[in-house]
């Protein structure tokens, strides 16, 4: 479990959807103008997009709203 500086708490299983979640989108199909240079800053660790515009973000990486920025 995880409790949040938002006061929110998470299971080990939210967290690992929330993971999930993001590493199964196409970010570059969504419309927002995501880019492969878009730049994910998640749990205080940069990633980019693969060529199919997926996440690849290992196991263990929590990705509640509060540890996320994404720059286009």
């Amino acid at each position: 479990m995880l409790l949040d500086n938002s006061g929110w708490i998470y299971t080990n299983e939210e967290i690992e959807n929330l993971r999930k979640g993001y590493n199964t989108e196409n970010w570059l199909k969504l419309g927002f103008g995501f880019t492969k240079n878009s730049v994910f800053t998640i749990d205080g660790k940069e990633y980019r997009l693969d060529n199919n515009g997926h996440l690849n973000l290992p196991e263990g990486t929590i990705c509640v709203p509060s540890k996320v920025n994404i720059r286009k």
